[in-house]
């Protein structure tokens, strides 16, 4: 029987979506429930793995219970009667993968605009931390694992991402796996160590680093080439590729490479939110809501433009309060410093990398926000404005009372009195000191005056006596 006409049990072998190393993945058709889904054969070698069959039931089933909206669903798993094959059943998702939407766009250089990077990141990162909860490691995490589903034939982005192909990856030789899945195996995986939350990290370190230069860091011609330049090899620097790249989201995606699993992001979101952050773009609400990133900007709509366009060196945005809140206060205008437009920055397909262009502008993240109404002060220069409807006249006038009323504190008579004590204690002392002074002298005057008249008299009776 061919292959194209195999069947196991109730499921219909119908088209072969992939095969590696690892097994064969497969459109299949339930023949009872009359719909597709997805069957992933892995062969197995009892002799090599004696303790395959009971692992893989046990990681099967924390598979099967996971239940999120961004990962794919297992519906039943199972072995052959002899052993030799594992089959793992999942809901089928019609669409491409991202490895699809990367050879076109990041790979032809052109790389995808900030807000889709952080779009297709955000939901497999929540997904990642979902997992991560329940004790369960992807462990294969690649741009092939992740499906994009069907897009919208009005938009030009693709579908939603939904993470699948949770892999037993962990259970082979690292040696045994294909080159593009040796390429995102985290160091520690590549020197035998059992993968951990943080080795999926790794490996969605390393897909943005291909999301944003078209590239990867490390490439060899065997999967010991590449293993060994996981170990000891340090990436080069994502902006060396791309210059547009901002030196925040630089090194958002170096810590994320970072050979010690220590020095890594604590968990996927966090990692995204802080890629949102350099990109000065917000979170989706999926996520946000979970993971709140304050002092975000959201940039303008770019559905109206169309072409490739290299936006790693947009500028930032100011936040806008909403029309309600300028009943309350009026907003601080924007510095005129700041565009409100994106630069089409446009790019040359090169086949590997993008095309390399030097920045016309600095990329700091800056965020102007409008102050609250008890900001306000009298020396607080105030825009003109045209005249709203919607903005009570009594409001002004209630206010300058409260603007012009002056401060009522007792600490500056308090700081000019203490001067004018210290001044009349010491002309009291002076004083008493020149009293002291004068009294003292009249006392010697006194003691010696009886003298002086004795003295005189003496001199006079002699005279009177002729003597």
């Amino acid at each position: 029987m061919g292959m194209n006409q195999r069947r196991l049990g109730k499921y219909e072998l119908q088209e072969r979506l992939g095969s590696g190393a690892v097994g064969e993945i497969w459109k299949a058709f339930n023949t009872q429930q009359h719909c597709y889904v997805t069957i992933k054969i892995t062969p197995v070698n009892i002799e090599t793995s004696p303790d395959f069959t009971p692992r893989f039931y046990r990681e099967a089933q924390m598979l099967a219970a996971l239940r999120h909206p961004d990962i794919v669903s297992i519906q039943d798993f199972h072995m052959s009667q002899s052993g030799s094959e594992a089959y793992i059943i999942m809901d089928y998702v019609e669409g491409p993968s991202l490895a699809d939407y990367l050879s076109t766009t990041a790979h032809m250089g052109k790389i995808p605009p900030p807000a889709e990077i952080v779009r297709l990141l955000a939901p497999i990162a929540d997904a990642l931390d979902y997992a991560h909860q329940r004790s369960v490691v992807h462990g294969a995490l690649r741009p092939a694992a992740i499906l994009l589903g069907k897009a919208d034939a009005t938009s030009p982005s693709p579908g939603e991402p939904k993470l699948t192909d949770f892999g037993l990856n962990h259970i082979q030789n690292p040696l045994a796996l294909p080159l593009d899945s040796v390429s995102y195996i985290s160091p520690e995986i590549a020197q035998g160590l059992a993968s951990t939350n943080r080795s999926d990290l790794y490996a969605l370190g390393m897909i943005l680093y291909e999301m944003c230069t078209g590239a990867l860091p490390f490439n060899g011609d065997t999967p010991s080439d590449i293993l060994m330049q996981h170990i000891h090899g340090t990436p080069t620097s994502p902006a060396l590729i791309n210059p547009h790249i901002p030196p925040a989201l630089t090194a958002v995606i170096m810590r994320s490479l970072a050979r010690d699993p220590a020095a890594r992001y604590a968990t996927a979101t966090a990692m995204v939110t802080a890629v949102a952050k350099a990109l000065n773009i917000s979170m989706p609400e999926s996520t946000s809501q979970s993971h709140p990133l304050p002092g975000t900007v959201n940039p303008p709509s770019l559905s109206g433009i169309s072409g490739s366009l290299d936006m790693m060196n947009s500028p930032t945005y100011p936040i806008q309060q909403p029309r309600q809140s300028l009943s309350k206060a009026p907003s601080i205008p924007p510095s005129p410093g700041i565009s409100s437009a994106t630069p089409a920055l446009s790019v040359t397909p090169t086949g590997s990398a993008p095309a390399i262009q030097s920045p016309e502008e600095s990329y700091i993240p800056t965020v102007l926000i409008s102050q609250p109404p008890l900001a306000i002060s009298a020396s607080t220069p105030i825009p003109a404005t045209p005249p709203d409807p919607s903005v009570p006249a009594p409001q002004a006038t209630s206010q300058a009372p409260r603007q012009t009323q002056p401060p009522t504190t007792p600490v500056p008579p308090v700081q000019k009195r203490r001067p004018g004590w210290l001044y009349i204690a010491l002309v009291l002392l002076l004083l008493v000191v020149l009293a002291g002074s004068a009294f003292g002298a009249y006392l010697i005057y006194t003691r010696s005056t009886p003298a002086a008249q004795s003295t005189i008299l003496s001199r006079a009776n002699a005279i009177t006596h002729g003597c």
